[in-house]
């Protein structure tokens, strides 16, 4: 998670306040580590799916920005 928040944050050009609270998280069920498995996927597929970490980034900056600019408040997301 920590790996996806800097990359985030080194996409911002503005301020960014990164703040946690209680009842966003999902307390016993949050672990340190989550590890995806994507075989059940894979299997029916035919192949493993892939999406670099980078663009992922990118894809998700790029529709936060439309976003706000449409008018949409992220203060609570």
């Amino acid at each position: 998670m920590q790996e996806f928040l800097d990359g985030m944050l080194s996409r911002c050009s503005g301020t960014v306040e990164v703040a946690t609270t209680d009842e966003r998280l999902r307390g016993y069920q949050d672990a340190d580590c989550l590890v995806g498995d994507v075989g059940r996927l894979s299997s029916l597929l035919g192949e493993a799916p892939t999406l670099a970490m980078d663009r992922l980034l990118d894809e998700l900056m790029e529709d936060a920005r439309k976003r706000v600019e449409a008018g949409e408040d992220f203060s609570l997301a």
